[in-house]
């Protein structure tokens, strides 16, 4: 996942941090999560994550162009149901406004 801006952001801290290489690396939320509580250093988390648990703080801000891409999958046959598309339209509208 190299490739992703949270991934590039990371290894550019990591980078400038060189004097302390990574004590631990993780590939998702929840073991980055249970890293960063243990004592094992700083990561980077959804805001979801961050902000909801208790004893941690922000201590640097990710720059405004990071961005993730989300992808909602709906078989063909089943995405002009009404209660299909209300439920998109609803996911699209939540996504549009974290982007503003």
């Amino acid at each position: 996942m190299a490739d992703v801006a949270p991934a590039r952001w990371t290894a550019e801290l990591a980078r400038l941090d060189s004097d302390r290489p990574p004590m631990a690396l993780a590939h998702d939320a929840e073991t980055l999560l249970q890293g960063i509580k243990a004592g094992l250093g700083k990561g980077l988390l959804p805001v979801v994550v961050g902000d909801n648990e208790p004893g941690l703080a922000r201590v640097d801000s990710p720059p405004s162009q990071m961005s993730r891409e989300l992808w909602l999958m709906v078989h063909p046959d089943l995405r002009d149901l009404v209660r299909i598309r209300v439920v998109a339209d609803w996911l699209d509208n939540l996504a549009a406004g974290l982007s503003a």
